[in-house]
């Protein structure tokens, strides 16, 4: 999903001009060609990154990235104040300050795509819904995977989201192929043991950060909890934890994590 798409909406109802977004987003490929030599992975390296930075740190290489960058910083500045978006600016502000950076401005618009893009997803997801009565089966950051039917129109799709965000948007079908061949359909008797998946997860996490699930002893159990839940105590160090403050949060960990039976 091109993030100019998701943003123009919101330049648009603050009346901030964004004719190279607008431009970018409606003949990507002819900027690529013009300002990239045709390397789609150049472009993206600067856009992409390029709306959730401080903007006063996005370098610029030609005269499409240096208005790009403009559009952006004045995006960025006007909302910044706004009561509307009041909680975006807060979560930027914890964010920032736990990773000890000062891009508040950057983390906020961040925060706002994030929040659109979940949006603009849920409402394409309902609508397939609606229309073939059936389930997607994978959602993606910028889409989903699902079963063909014939009620679906993707065109009708297309349509509607563009009518609801005020803003030209195409949808396209992407066929998953492993090695030339369409991957067979999920059988519908398929089930899945998410015990197992979790602590799947669970053992490659402690496998990464070289802890021995079979040492019991005391500064092992405080490792994992470091690893898996340092949000919920206080730590003198890795080894040492002070108190946990909630009381459930250790209980369900143990309960879930189960780990020496699914090996």
């Amino acid at each position: 999903m091109c993030y100019s798409y998701i943003l123009i909406p919101v330049f648009n109802k603050h009346n901030i001009s964004c004719k190279k977004n607008q431009y970018y987003y409606e003949n990507r490929q002819e900027v690529i060609n013009k300002y990239y030599s045709g390397n789609k992975q150049l472009c993206k390296n600067f856009i992409n990154p390029s709306f959730f930075k401080n903007a006063d740190k996005i370098y610029t290489k030609n005269d499409f990235e240096k208005k790009i960058k403009q559009e952006i910083k004045d995006l960025q500045d006007f909302i910044y104040d706004l009561e509307e978006y009041e909680n975006f600016n807060l979560k930027a502000v914890e964010s920032c300050s736990k990773k000890k950076t000062k891009n508040y401005k950057g983390t906020m618009l961040y925060n706002l795509y994030a929040f659109l893009e979940n949006e603009v997803l849920k409402e394409a997801i309902s609508f397939y819904k609606k229309e073939t009565k059936k389930k997607v089966i994978v959602k993606m950051f910028d889409g989903f995977i699902c079963e063909e039917d014939k009620k679906f129109n993707i065109n009708k799709l297309s349509d509607f989201m563009s009518d609801m965000f005020n803003n030209k948007i195409k949808y396209i079908y992407k066929p998953i192929k492993n090695n030339n061949d369409i991957i067979k359909p999920v059988p519908k008797d398929f089930t899945h043991d998410i015990r197992r998946i979790k602590a799947n997860y669970y053992i490659r996490k402690l496998q990464e950060n070289y802890i021995d699930i079979f040492d019991m002893s005391d500064g092992t159990f405080s490792k994992i909890i470091c690893l898996f839940y340092s949000n919920n105590f206080i730590f003198q160090n890795e080894e040492i934890y002070i108190y946990y403050k909630n009381n459930s949060t250790l209980t369900n960990f143990i309960k879930n994590l189960n780990l020496i039976n699914h090996i």
